[in-house]
């Protein structure tokens, strides 16, 4: 510490007054909503290899954002354009089931043999 000077106060920081800098989570690095981390924990809990990289968790969160996220927008879609009925603001289990089964593409990546609670049918239109 350099000698004191006339008229001049040396303030020193403790440790406690230090702030701390807030840690980024795994998701707000990513860039991505879904939660990381949890995917991560859930990866090594199952057992689906002996070691998991952090970047396996970002890439599965990322994929399965992906598909809610188009998944929502179909259902959306199908909420809005249904006939005969007036404009719905919930999107309903029939809606997200129709979505799955009318999108060729989702419904290869979810399987056929998808079955969704009251999901319904998907109706046929006779043109």
């Amino acid at each position: 510490m350099p000698p004191k000077a006339p008229g001049y106060t040396y303030i020193m920081e403790s440790p406690q007054q230090k702030k701390k800098e807030k840690r980024a989570s795994f998701s707000s690095k990513a860039q991505i909503l879904f939660p990381v981390s949890r995917v991560l924990s859930k990866m090594k809990q199952k057992g689906y290899a002996k070691r998991v990289s952090v970047k396996a968790g970002v890439c599965l969160s990322t994929a399965l954002e992906y598909l809610v996220n188009e998944l929502v927008e179909l259902s959306g879609d199908q909420c809005f354009n249904e006939e005969g009925a007036q404009v719905e603001s919930k999107i309903k289990p029939q809606h997200i089931s129709n979505s799955i089964k009318s999108d060729p593409e989702l419904f290869k990546a979810l399987g056929s043999n998808i079955l969704i609670p009251f999901g319904g049918y998907l109706p046929l239109h006779n043109d």
